[in-house]
């Protein structure tokens, strides 16, 4: 009878302890979806930008913004069931794709007010609607960067060149390292 006792009590904590175990927080899981797909963007522009690099130099790698970034993205939110869109977004964008709706304005206000009370970026913000979510990580500008969207006197003539040819009504310039620059928006259904 002891036995049986011990075995009883035993099964009764596992199955407390089972029936205790939260669910997954939903909020979280966008979290989690939102920074992967990001980071993973991240990496794959990095990438094929210090390919172009090493190949080209930098104003040949502005074609890999030109033609490959989009593509890119396109393909990492195609690897998600709940992601239905991912982009770059900036208020001083260069592709007129890149350009902020009125939700994202909502974002960057945010990003703006927090870099004012906090004097840094968060880490993303997240924004709901009715129908969907969006998930943001905002992007600081880094040095790498500041070679095709720094001020325009310290970078090279050939890459300033190369801006002009492709995007001739560019607004992705003049920053200085740190700046916030942008963000990648995901949006995924709620």
């Amino acid at each position: 009878m002891g036995i049986a006792r011990t075995i009883s009590v035993s099964a009764m904590i596992v199955l407390l302890l089972v029936g205790c175990e939260k669910e997954p927080d939903p909020d979280q899981t966008y979290v989690n979806t939102g920074k992967a797909a990001s980071q993973k963007l991240m990496q794959s522009l990095k990438g094929a930008l210090m390919t172009a690099i090493a190949d080209s130099g930098i104003a040949g790698a502005i074609n890999v913004c030109n033609q490959k970034a989009l593509t890119l993205t396109t393909q990492i939110d195609a690897q998600s069931d709940s992601i239905t869109d991912m982009r770059r977004v900036s208020d001083k964008h260069r592709n007129p794709h890149n350009a902020l709706d009125a939700t994202d304005q909502e974002a960057f206000a945010y990003f703006r007010e927090y870099l004012v009370k906090h004097d840094s970026l968060p880490a993303y913000h997240i924004i709901k609607s009715e129908g969907d979510l969006r998930f943001y990580q905002p992007l600081a500008v880094q040095p790498l960067c500041l070679n095709c969207h720094g001020q325009i006197d310290k970078m090279d003539s050939n890459v300033v060149a190369a801006i002009n040819r492709i995007y001739p009504e560019d607004k992705a310039a003049g920053y200085s390292l740190g700046d916030f620059r942008g963000a990648i928006r995901v949006t995924m259904l709620k």
